[in-house]
């Protein structure tokens, strides 16, 4: 561009510092309304008020809640697998000792599961039973590990003889 033409364009705009205290009300209400819109079975309305939080305040002490909360609505009413799966792959990445960790790392396992992903879903299931044993969904993994282990062992084929061959004494 000629030189004029650089002079003439006005300054980057900057974005505005956000007061601390007006953010975290904006969270909080957001984190609301998502809330509110859940409970009223407005389930793309709740998406849409989390994916709102967590654009606008993805690292405030709400957006753990939002992803997790986020990821079961996708899964659960929202038909997106691989969605849920990214939102808790987020929080667990995160922390795996966080409030909601428990839950976003069983959301991870049926997200898997889903997905069709059963080697993924099998190491998934091991390190939920390695991480929260006595868990409340501690029997659902079991019984799902088995199921897994079962699927993934080596088949046996017998084959029965009716006949003797000729030649064989």
């Amino acid at each position: 561009l000629a030189p004029e033409v650089l002079r003439r364009q006005p300054p980057p705009r900057r974005p505005r510092p956000v007061d601390p205290a007006v953010a975290k009300e904006d969270a909080k209400a957001l984190l609301a309304q998502a809330r509110s819109r859940r409970a009223a079975h407005d389930w793309s309305g709740a998406a849409k008020a989390y994916r709102a939080l967590l654009r606008k305040h993805g690292g405030s002490a709400y957006a753990g809640a939002a992803r997790v909360s986020l990821g079961l609505l996708l899964l659960d009413h929202l038909g997106n697998a691989a969605g849920a799966l990214l939102l808790f792959d987020g929080y667990l990445a995160r922390t795996r000792s966080g409030p909601l960790a428990q839950e976003a790392a069983y959301g991870r396992i049926r997200a898997l599961r889903r997905l069709g992903r059963a080697a993924a879903e099998l190491r998934a299931v091991k390190s939920f039973l390695h991480h929260y044993p006595g868990a409340l969904q501690e029997p659902f993994v079991k019984r799902r590990l088995k199921q897994l282990q079962a699927a993934t062992a080596p088949k046996i084929v017998s084959r029965r003889v009716s006949k003797i061959p000729d030649g064989i004494s």
